[in-house]
């Protein structure tokens, strides 16, 4: 994934600040007062590895580090969230996502299987209905024909 700069302008106004820029480098740093927490969001464009150019999304929280690696887009939510994604080339049948809130909010939601987003909410499991409802908004970033 590579962000334009009209996704990056999307992202800064759905996060509700604006960014730092630095070569491949994008930063935003949201603030919540009312809980006082600070979450550090970088994103790292054009990262080597095997041969390849990734893209990799970092939250710093008050409760610890989480990377998303090989990012391959994002969707934004009721104009409150991020969401981004990514998925192995290797194991497309799952994907794995990291929600930032411009509330300073950070969820992350992995190794999910694909089929979650087109099962009937009332047959599944009560432990997979929040991931599955949390994620049918990312099912337009999947072509119908790689489930």
């Amino acid at each position: 994934m590579q962000l334009t700069e009209a996704d990056i302008k999307k992202i800064a106004a759905v996060l509700k600040v604006s960014p730092t820029i630095q070569d491949d480098e994008i930063q935003f740093t949201i603030q919540n007062p009312a809980n006082g927490f600070t979450l550090s969001l970088t994103i790292y464009q054009n990262v080597s590895w095997n041969d390849q150019k990734v893209t990799i999304v970092s939250a710093l929280t008050p409760s610890g580090m989480y990377q998303l690696h090989n990012c391959v887009g994002y969707v934004t939510f009721e104009d409150e969230e991020v969401i981004f994604v990514s998925q192995d080339p290797h194991h497309s049948s799952y994907f794995s996502t990291m929600t930032i809130g411009n509330n300073a909010s950070c969820s992350l939601f992995a190794s999910v299987n694909r089929g979650l987003l087109h099962t009937d909410f009332g047959n599944l499991d009560e432990r997979l209905l929040l991931a599955a409802m949390q994620l049918a908004i990312i099912e337009s970033l999947f072509p119908a024909d790689e489930d």
